[in-house]
């Protein structure tokens, strides 16, 4: 199952953008988790806002699937309508695949993104912890 949908990615720009955008916001979310953890000033201060920032942009991700999926369902069709009245069966599957696979990298990425977040959220401190 995971061959097919590598098959796919390969050839699909929609899928290599939200890849590389959930991997920057995975990385986001090591930097200030590593920083957290090492106590240093820059990423302790402001975290709260960060983690709403980066929870903010991971809304995106999945919306990113959709718009994907409808683009490759607008080329498929696109494809059907062209045809001189034959059919081809391989172009249709090969024009469809990018719908289902960039649905699939923007809930991957967001899951992925989603625990980071969780993980992050977990660490920063309670007010009252600040105060004391």
């Amino acid at each position: 199952m995971l061959t097919a949908y590598f098959e796919y990615v390969k050839s699909s720009p929609m899928d290599w953008g939200i890849l590389a955008f959930g991997t920057i916001l995975v990385l986001l979310h090591i930097i200030f988790l590593f920083g957290r953890t090492c106590r240093w000033r820059w990423a302790t201060q402001g975290l709260e806002t960060r983690q709403r920032v980066l929870a903010m942009l991971m809304e995106i991700l999945p919306l990113l699937g959709l718009l994907g999926t409808i683009l490759a369902l607008l080329k498929t069709f696109q494809s059907i309508g062209m045809d001189s009245g034959t059919i081809n069966i391989h172009e249709i599957i090969s024009n469809f695949a990018p719908a289902l696979t960039t649905t699939a990298s923007g809930i991957i990425m967001l899951v992925i993104n989603l625990v980071f977040n969780t993980i992050l959220w977990r660490l920063i401190p309670k007010k009252s912890e600040d105060q004391q």
